[in-house]
């Protein structure tokens, strides 16, 4: 590691100005490809951002992921589960598993969860992806407790809510396979309640005009045989 050009990153939507012991730094938003602005800066700098702000904890600005393990040893940073960045946050929305959930909405910082809301906002503008509306659900009433200042979030995850996609796939594929059997079951019934029905319609009975028509073919029968 360069301590004297350490490579930080913007990820964010949106521009980052930040002040070191040495100058002030504005980081322009992310290109629309999601493409991130770069400074570099020297450890100094680092630490004395560290000790006046949370955006290195936190994410908002993001180390160089060459450098971050050593950069937060320097730093005497130790994640307690307050740090993430963008990438983290969007797998978390994109692919939501209670885990994933429970951490977002554990999030006690306002400014850490507005920008977690703020990518979910942009997510789900995108298009791009299919945002799950348990995910839409929850996220938005964190936000609206974050606003009202209730930093310990009240929200319960259902574990059962969000289920790994390999989970979920293997779930409908069980279900297409037990309706496929039910169909089945129920078309063997189908067939077993016709022959049934057949079985227990009482034969119709002769009347006397045609068991004399019968009986003289069948005279008329035996005279021909002989």
């Amino acid at each position: 590691m360069n301590v004297s050009q350490i490579k930080i990153e913007n990820h964010n939507p949106y521009a980052v100005s930040f002040k070191t012991n040495l100058r002030e730094y504005f980081m322009n938003a992310a290109s629309v490809e999601g493409i991130p602005t770069v400074e570099y800066v020297s450890l100094e700098e680092l630490k004395f951002l560290n000790s006046q702000s949370k955006d290195i904890r936190t994410g908002n600005i993001t180390i160089n992921p060459e450098d971050k393990e050593e950069v937060f040893k320097a730093l005497n940073i130790v994640d307690r589960g307050e740090y993430f960045d963008n990438e983290t946050i969007k797998d978390a929305i994109i692919n939501p598993t209670a885990e994933g959930m429970r951490k977002l909405v554990g999030i006690t910082d306002k400014f850490t969860f507005e920008r977690v809301y703020a990518q979910f906002i942009g997510l789900k503008n995108n298009g791009e992806y299919d945002i799950s509306n348990r995910v839409a659900n929850v996220l938005e009433r964190r936000f609206d407790e974050i606003q009202h200042r209730i930093f310990n979030t009240k929200i319960t995850i259902n574990e059962h809510g969000f289920k790994p996609k390999e989970d979920i796939e293997e779930i409908k594929q069980k279900n297409e396979s037990l309706e496929t059997t039910v169909q089945e079951l129920q078309a063997q019934l189908a067939e077993l309640k016709a022959m049934m029905v057949t079985a227990s319609t009482p034969k119709k009975r002769k009347s006397k005009a045609e068991l004399v028509v019968e009986t003289e073919n069948t005279t008329e029968l035996d005279e021909v045989k002989e």
